[in-house]
């Protein structure tokens, strides 16, 4: 009985679950692709173990507007010519023209959030990730982003398979 029970109560969670894995994967198929320009950041802590840590200059942007903080709610944003969003206005509910988009935002703490502050990479391919200049991201058109790529220069995914096998370091006394 008690099985059957556990079955029961489990059942909803894993739908909750499996709806979440099938909302992202949607995303990630279906979404408007947009580039965010990676901000300047200290090279000191760039990489992070397996991980780099990512600032964006819409982020620097939007921590110039004090009156937002403590606030959540959509900013509108425009695509260049590259395809890379820059930050036009906050939203106010007014009609968006055809080349505005909306991207959701949340200033709680010292910094606004937009996108994800980190990438996490395979051990090993963090020489070539050192290029990045840009985020490439899925947007939905509820303005929610997901991070799927980093770019270079030129606005190139980034292939680690481009570059040479990282060499271990070998620490034998």
């Amino acid at each position: 009985m008690r099985i059957k029970l556990a079955l029961l109560l489990l059942l909803p969670v894993l739908g909750y679950l499996n709806l979440g894995i099938l909302s992202k994967e949607s995303l990630k198929a279906n979404g408007e692709t947009i580039l965010l320009e990676l901000a300047p950041r200290d090279p000191r802590s760039l990489l992070q173990g397996d991980y780099m840590a990512l600032n964006y200059r819409l982020h620097n942007e939007l921590g110039r507007k004090r009156e937002l903080r403590g606030h959540r709610g959509q900013i509108v944003i425009k695509k260049d010519d590259n395809g890379v969003a820059k930050l036009d206005r906050i939203y106010n509910g007014e009609e968006l023209a055809e080349n505005e988009r909306l991207l959701r935002f949340n200033f709680s703490g010292r910094r606004p959030e937009v996108a994800t502050h980190s990438f996490f990479f395979q051990e090993g391919k963090a020489k070539a990730f050192e290029a990045a200049r840009y985020g490439i991201f899925k947007l939905d058109s509820d303005g929610n982003l997901m991070l799927v790529d980093l770019a270079d220069e030129n606005r190139e995914p980034i292939s680690p398979k481009a570059y040479n096998e990282e060499q271990p370091t070998n620490n034998t006394q």
